[in-house]
């Protein structure tokens, strides 16, 4: 049997870090939680996947995404935004972001499109 993906969560909101946490879990993942960048950040080389929010305490999504570059953490993120700008989400495309989804959007959706991330990075 293979082992379980490990979704990495960056998200500030408790209880959205929650249900995301939930979600991830019924699909098969094993998930870790961060509530801020720097915390994620830490994490992160140990997930095969990153969700994270845009706007986070200290460190927002785009900094985290360019340590994560500078590190070399290869993992696909997804970025999730109530509040992004048209630059900040083409920033987050020019520096890799797998997709972005913007909030509040179809929980439904989220592990299918964590699945496909997965599967396009092994290929």
């Amino acid at each position: 049997m293979a082992a379980e993906r490990r979704i990495l969560v960056i998200e500030d909101e408790d209880k959205l870090r929650r249900v995301l946490e939930l979600q991830l879990r019924s699909g098969g993942f094993e998930v870790e939680l961060a509530s801020n960048g720097e915390d994620g950040r830490k994490l992160a080389s140990h997930a095969d996947l990153i969700l994270t929010d845009l706007r986070l305490p200290g460190m927002d999504g785009l900094s985290l995404m360019e340590r994560l570059h500078e590190e070399g953490v290869t993992a696909p993120v997804i970025v999730m935004t109530a509040y992004g700008s048209p630059e900040s989400l083409r920033e987050a495309r020019q520096l890799g972001a797998f997709a972005v989804l913007d909030k509040p959007f179809e929980m439904d959706a989220l592990v299918p499109l964590v699945q496909h991330a997965l599967d396009s990075h092994l290929r």
